[in-house]
């Protein structure tokens, strides 16, 4: 009745039919245990996977003595489905595996959080008492350019607790979005002319054709924010004298209309093993982690973000050098507004 099958007197015929229907990554270790119980007469013990006529799969256990009569080895004891067991065991440790993964991450959440901030703090600090200790011998343009450092360091802790209180509201589900019909054209041209400075002080161009309107429902602040994000990181990771391409294309997703935005670099590219975490909190490409900056949660908030649109955003890497980050909206608005 446990493996959906009729017993068969004949010994030999019964064990081969058994044999075939155990799971196939099974049955080497299957052959082996009976070998090895034949061969040495121990007690027997069996746990695998069984796939049944009708194609379900179980799990069981099996406990026998081989005996020797009339010169045939039999093999007397029970088999037991242990289905349930198994899964409640998968379940057990992956709750387990689930509460160290989530206790790792919210170490690693509180380090990261931890350096980020003190990093600005220390230089804001240290260039205001050089400056103060020696503000009136010291060349005015020297203390132009502790001003300066502390003013850089400044932005650079506004810019990490900015994306801190944008990344607690995404997981307080407390944004609010207001989804209007846009021209992704003109979000793009808005984030381009913001750009500009990094644009020039790098010597990069910027590639793009506005054709006729790619019509949306979306958060314009909120698509501009994602927009913001992935054109300074093609900025801040490309190479001086260097394109961004960036276009867009009315795409047919499985029925729907979706509007897919590109932003190609020639920068420093991204490892296979990253083209997905690099997406996920605090984390920074090892490629990137080379002084560039960034506290590794501005991709995580577009995540965010492209998910409450119904959206997607993903990145590939380029044969020729460089990586292309991709996002999509719908034409339509999403189902439920966040």
């Amino acid at each position: 009745e446990i493996f959906g099958i009729e017993f068969i007197e004949d010994g030999a015929l019964f064990f081969q039919k058994f044999t075939e229907n155990i799971h196939e990554e099974d049955k080497p270790i299957w052959l082996k245990s009976i070998q090895e119980a034949v061969v040495n007469q121990h007690p027997w013990k069996w746990k695998g996977r069984y796939v049944k006529p009708s194609g379900e799969k179980i799990w069981f256990e099996g406990h026998s003595i081989p005996t020797v009569r009339a010169d045939e080895i039999i093999f007397d004891g029970i088999f037991i489905d242990i289905s349930d067991t198994v899964k409640q065991e998968t379940a057990l440790r992956q709750a387990k595996e689930g509460a160290e993964s989530a206790n790792k991450a919210k170490t690693e959440f509180l380090a990261n959080m931890s350096h980020e901030m003190r990093t600005p703090m220390h230089a804001m600090l240290g260039f205001a008492n050089v400056g103060r200790k020696h503000f009136e011998k010291a060349p005015r343009q020297r203390l132009g350019e502790y001003f300066s450092l502390i003013h850089e360091s400044g932005e650079r802790l506004l810019s990490f607790l900015t994306d801190l209180l944008d990344l607690a509201t995404l997981d307080g589900k407390k944004d609010r979005y207001t989804f209007r019909s846009y021209d992704l054209n003109l979000s793009v041209i808005s984030t381009i002319t913001e750009v500009q400075f990094e644009l020039q002080e790098k010597n990069i161009h910027i590639s793009f054709q506005e054709d006729s309107p790619h019509m949306a429902q979306f958060d314009r602040q909120k698509i501009i924010q994602v927009l913001h994000n992935l054109v300074n990181n093609a900025v801040k990771f490309s190479k001086s004298e260097t394109t961004i391409e960036i276009s867009i294309e009315e795409v047919d997703i499985e029925g729907a209309l979706f509007q897919r935005l590109t932003v190609k670099d020639q920068g420093i590219g991204l490892p296979v093993t990253e083209l997905e975490t690099v997406f996920d909190r605090f984390n920074q490409s090892s490629r990137t982690k080379t002084g560039a900056g960034g506290s590794g949660l501005g991709l995580a908030i577009c995540r965010g973000i492209m998910e409450a649109h119904s959206g997607e955003i993903w990145a590939e890497n380029n044969p020729e050098g460089g990586a292309t980050f991709y996002f999509v909206l719908p034409v339509a608005p999403p189902r439920h507004n966040p």
